[in-house]
């Protein structure tokens, strides 16, 4: 009775681990970078999927900012981007997550089936310094975390939005580096262009170099539609880098020096817009009908 006793605690036991198992198996899975399936190229402003996790929050393709989501057993549950609370959040099925694959099934007939493939290193690249630049705001990011800003950030204080202008500087957490280290790895450096434009107008220019050995890798992106889907999750990441620190305002800090001029002028430069387009009838003018 004994032996019966202490098999039925084990399996109890057993069966008590697994989801739990699951669940931290699932969490560490998910972590990363993964895109979906190329969108038809018919519509020049046609995006790729993709979703980037970090450990409690995510970035989507058709969202903003940073999301928080949560997985409990086989289920997936994110945050509204439309800012709806987190109780509120939308859940899916996780149907398959592996190393390379991730699926996740609606709950709601409105939802659809995303279909992503994990990205994976394609370098081992530790820069000594990181530089972004965009048309507000320039930093740089050493190695050992610190972080020098220049520019107008939007800052929140007791719920109340404002820009400040001027100096900042701070230090990003390990687990933000380690991020940023990760979507750098993630991108193909030998065939890396340094610029990338879109065929529309009215957009910004974003910018990143970073030292390594005794060489940089600098690229920038007017909108985005040509650059590869790689370097625009580094962007997304690196344009909150400062949402995600603690900040001091710091004089000493007057302007952001990138890697040669070479970044700067790319940043800033605007492409020339289309010629406008000809009239309907070139050869021809118009008569208005006469009155009767």
């Amino acid at each position: 009775m004994k032996k019966l006793f202490a098999l039925l605690s084990f399996s109890c036991f057993l069966f008590a681990c697994h989801p739990q198992k699951d669940q931290n198996n699932f969490a560490d899975l998910i972590k990363g970078d993964w895109v979906g399936p190329d969108e038809s190229k018919e519509n020049s402003h046609n995006e790729t999927k993709f979703i980037s996790f970090d450990d409690s929050t995510c970035r989507i393709s058709f969202g903003g900012g940073a999301l928080k989501y949560e997985i409990e057993k086989d289920t997936f549950y994110i945050e509204s981007p439309d800012g709806d609370p987190i109780s509120n959040m939308a859940k899916y099925t996780i149907a398959k997550l592996t190393t390379d694959s991730l699926v996740l099934l609606p709950t709601m007939s409105w939802q659809d089936t995303f279909h992503f493939s994990k990205i994976h290193p394609k370098n081992i690249i530790t820069p000594t310094t990181i530089y972004f630049t965009s048309p507000n705001i320039s930093f740089e990011i050493d190695s050992s975390r610190n972080v020098r800003i220049y520019g107008e950030l939007e800052m929140d204080t007791l719920g109340v939005m404002y820009i400040s202008k001027g100096g900042f500087s701070g230090r990003i957490s390990e687990n933000e580096y380690n991020s940023i280290i990760s979507k750098i790895r993630n991108i193909q450096v030998d065939s890396l262009q340094q610029g990338y434009e879109a065929e529309w107008s009215n957009d910004q220019t974003l910018g990143v170099a970073f030292a390594h050995g005794n060489t940089a890798t600098m690229s920038a992106a007017y909108g985005h539609h040509k650059e590869p889907i790689e370097l625009h999750l580094l962007f997304g990441k690196l344009m909150n880098v400062y949402k995600e620190m603690n900040k001091q305002p710091d004089s000493s800090v007057t302007e952001i020096n990138p890697i040669g001029s070479n970044l700067i002028q790319m940043t800033h430069r605007v492409p020339v817009p289309p010629p406008p387009l000809p009239p309907l009838c070139p050869n021809k003018k118009f008569t208005p009908p006469a009155h009767k």
